[in-house]
């Protein structure tokens, strides 16, 4: 017994001083080799997107410089300007105070023999820019994009080229008229300077520091990273350990490398990760060696002891002169807990006796049929019920096999029976008959399952047999009934026949193209109004089929499947389809019965050609006649004004002073709803450009609140922003189109509320950031709730009326465009008459935050 122990004791210490030695090289192989590397990979990772996001800031500055430029680009004055140079648009559009309002520092009007119409050049600083001039001019006078693109109504771009004071960002852009038509008269070019103000911007989003290097002078680190650029990528070094660096390439005009943009940033993840691994596996291996200490002394007096102790016991239990012994373990630990188990588990085994004869009796006295044999299938046992259906008894069935009452069924029935329970090891099921002692044959449903020991070997077979005479004589009556019932099907086929025809008629009475298909896409019916307006041939029968006559334009079988896949309807509400504009609906057809399986699909077919014309048109007037109203009344707007400004002491007539003020409020309006026509009209025609602005929701809803507190205060209302608990991510879209969205739906609760107040908060819900605007208005009626977002629709308390000084009603609608083309929503959350409104904005939030 000692020498077990001493062995016991020993093979405790060398394994646990084993496991610590090996985990303690595991930290050290998993600090060294995956730690630091994955805190180097998540610097560089860092400085990717560090490096991409300055990227993409600049891309965004020369977004917004093209959208300046698209505003006078595409102008009917610009058009006649550069080909008849009259002084009158110079002097009404441009010079120095031009620029500066626009914040660009340069402005070419350019032919299209590519000479120079007009040119204009100023630091925003300190006034005309000669060196940008030169600068300009020179890179312009070169063969470039530009240059061979005069012509071409569709080209513009944008680029970044070198200047004696800097980087200088240039856009271009062909100069067309007011709706987009050409041919093109030239070109007009915008350019600005990456001064510090634009790097100060790159610096705040990224939060490192950022620089731009000629790139004849790049070497860093003795690392010239050109070669590793050519392809527009972006380059990452580090010095080891301080300092790590992120490069990427700027292109001119003629795609020639002009500068690196330079990210630099110290590497503190880095080495707090490796101070903080080094000081993990000291401060371990010191606890390791602590801990095995101890091990070794508690193993050795609470474990080893008890388990000499606890063999002894069982040994004597095991003695049959001691077997109603039980094992005695003091204390109150596992040990105590095995020596109670194995005496629950001895006291187990003396009820599982008693357990097997109650057993025993309950097969007894089934009502089965149930015997056991042997692997060869001599019968060893054989119950009661057995003794009853057969007719034998036991000592006739002893030794014998079930053939003394079987083999009634063809010989391939046994072989498969045999092959099922001795070779393939498998219960079997199925109905025989089989013949009693007297003669008589029965049917049986019998069931025999094999028994096997660990080995996977047959050590016998049970078979239990039931009776099913009753049931039989049963299933006969149910077939003569079944025979009646069919005739009665038949019967009734007629009538369904005859409504079949009835429905055929009325389909193909429709204009509109109407085929019902099965789950397969298969045509089940068709309509004549089908075949016309896609030009088909009636023969044609499967989906696949007519999805390759019609080509790609409407891809059917696409919309088939997602219709079923999606099990809903599914509506195209408008495809163009050779010379027509057709509108498609899918419906998925379920089945009658409560598992509401998809059997097929039904598909509907409009023509919308007609209605498609005339929307067209309204919309081109909307486009036409708004650009047209908009300078007259720029013109009255602006000369009202200077006549309140530089003729105030003169207006001593009142009358006329109150003329003048209705004229000015009056051109604003106009203005306001021209541009509100211009807006729905770009939305619309799909002309409207959104930018991709990483936005701070929280900003943007405190500007807009500041600024119309003053309205509210007109009205004796409160107008408050809710500070969010939670910090608030950021989010993406067109920053001024969001500004516009929250004005107009802040607007509206000002303008239909007449006690209490509106309030402003913002949550975040799901991927998108809510803005919402809640007030104690009038709320909106059940009726009007579905044409709030329809144009020229007004929440008047009537459906059929519209206040025209609240406005054109046309503001929910186009703030609902606006937001769909941010790849958001605008929404009425709830609202109560009497009660007040909560309409939302969602944008979605920028990924990574």
């Amino acid at each position: 017994m000692k020498n077990l122990r001493l062995s016991l004791r020993t093979k405790i210490i060398v394994s646990t001083f084993i496991y610590v030695l090996l985990t303690l090289l595991f930290f050290y192989i998993v600090a060294n080799t995956y730690l630091l590397s994955g805190f180097s990979r998540v610097e560089k990772e860092n400085m990717d997107n560090s490096v991409s996001s300055a990227v993409a800031y600049l891309r965004e500055k020369q977004a917004d410089l093209d959208q300046k430029l698209s505003d006078w680009s595409l102008w009917d004055d610009t058009y006649k300007f550069v080909q008849d140079k009259n002084q009158a648009y110079v002097d009404s559009n441009l010079g120095e105070a031009t620029l500066q309002n626009l914040d660009i520092n340069s402005m070419y009007f350019i032919a299209t023999s590519g000479a120079i119409v007009y040119q204009e050049n100023v630091n925003l600083q300190k006034g005309v820019d000669v060196n940008a001039a030169k600068d300009v001019e020179a890179v312009m006078s070169q063969p470039n994009r530009v240059s061979r693109e005069l012509g071409n109504k569709s080209s513009k771009f944008a680029a970044i080229i070198k200047t004696t004071e800097g980087p200088y960002m240039i856009v271009s852009r062909p100069i067309l008229r007011t709706d987009g038509s050409g041919p093109a008269m030239g070109t007009l070019v915008f350019g600005k300077y990456i001064d510090s103000s634009v790097i100060k911007g790159i610096d705040d989003v990224v939060g490192k520091n950022v620089s731009f290097i000629n790139y004849d002078l790049t070497l860093v680190d003795s690392i010239n990273p050109k070669q590793n650029l050519k392809q527009g990528g972006i380059y990452i070094t580090d010095d080891g350990n301080n300092v790590i660096n992120g490069y990427a390439l700027i292109n001119d005009f003629n795609d020639n490398p002009v500068y690196l943009l330079k990210v630099s940033s110290a590497r503190m993840v880095y080495t707090e990760g490796r101070n903080a691994a080094n000081t993990f596996i000291i401060i371990y291996a010191f606890i390791s060696l602590v801990s095995l200490i101890f091990a070794i002394f508690v193993t050795d007096k609470f474990s080893t002891s008890k388990i000499i102790k606890l063999e002894k016991q069982v040994e004597d239990v095991g003695d049959p002169k001691t077997s109603q012994k039980r094992v005695q373990i003091g204390g109150n630990d596992e040990y105590s807990d095995l020596s109670e188990k194995i005496n629950d588990m001895l006291d187990q085994i003396s009820k599982s006796s008693e357990d097997l004869e109650k057993f025993k009796l309950a097969i007894e006295d089934s009502s089965d049929h149930i015997i056991i044999t042997d692997p060869d299938g001599k019968i060893t046992y054989a119950n009661k019920a057995a003794e009853r259906l057969t007719g034998y008894s036991f000592s006739e069935m002893e030794g014998n096999t079930p053939r003394i009452w079987g083999q009634q069924m063809p010989k391939e029935f046994y072989e498969k029976l045999w092959d099922t329970i001795k070779n393939k090891k498998q219960p079997f099921k199925g109905r025989l008959t089989n013949k009693r002692k007297t003669g008589e044959l029965y049917p049986v449903e019998s069931t025999i399952s094999p028994i096997v020991n660990d080995k996977g070997e047959v050590i016998f077979f049970i078979g239990v047999e039931r009776d099913i005479s009753m049931e039989q004589k049963l299933a006969d009556r149910y077939a003569k009934e079944n025979e009646i019932i069919a005739q009665q099907v038949k019967e009734q086929l007629k009538v369904i026949n005859t409504d079949k025809a009835r429905f055929s008629a009325s389909i193909n009475s429709l204009r509109l193209g109407f085929v019902m298909f099965d789950k397969d896409g298969w045509i089940l019916f068709s309509n004549r109004s089908f075949d016309r307006l896609l030009g088909l041939d009636n023969k044609l029968k499967d989906i696949k089929v007519i999805d390759g006559v019609l080509g790609n334009e409407l891809r059917l079988k696409e919309k088939f499947d997602q219709c079923i896949e999606n099990a809903q309807p599914l509506e195209v509400r408008e495809t163009s389809f050779k010379d027509k504009f057709l509108r498609l609906f899918f419906a998925p057809i379920f089945s009658t019965d409560n598992s509401f399986e998809i059997i097929g699909v039904v598909l509907v077919i409009e023509d919308i050609t007609e209605r498609k014309i005339i929307e067209r048109s309204r919309d081109e007037f909307f486009s036409i006649a708004s650009h047209e109203l908009r300078t007259p009344l720029t013109a009255i707007r602006g000369n009202t004004s200077l006549i309140e400004q530089y003729y105030k002491d003169k207006l001593a007539d009142n009358d006329l002073k109150q003329m003048i003020d209705d004229i000015h409020l009056s051109s604003t309006r106009l203005i306001e709803i021209v541009n509100e026509f211009l807006n729905m009209s770009r939305l619309e025609m799909g002309r409207m450009v959104f930018k991709k602005d990483v936005i701070n929701p929280i900003e943007i809803a405190k500007s807009v609140v500041n600024d119309y507190q003053s309205m509210a205060s007109e009205k004796k209302l409160y107008l408050q922003f809710i500070e969010p608990s939670e910090p608030t991510p950021q989010v993406v879209g067109d920053r001024d189109r969001v500004r516009e969205i929250i004005v107009n739906l802040i607007g509206n609760a000002i303008k239909y509320t007449e006690h209490g107040g509106i309030t402003l908060s913002v949550e975040v819900q799901g991927n998108f950031v809510k803005i919402a605007v809640n007030d104690t208005g009038r709320g909106v009626t059940p009726e009007n709730k579905q044409l709030l977002f329809r144009k020229f629709q007004q929440a008047t308390s009537s459906i059929y009326t519209r206040d025209a000084l609240k406005g054109t009603g046309l503001g929910l609608y186009i703030s609902k465009l606006m937001s769909e083309g941010m790849n958001g929503k605008v929404e009425l959350d709830k609202t109560e008459v009497g009660k007040g409104s909560t309409f939302s904005l969602s944008l979605p939030i920028l990924s990574g935050n």
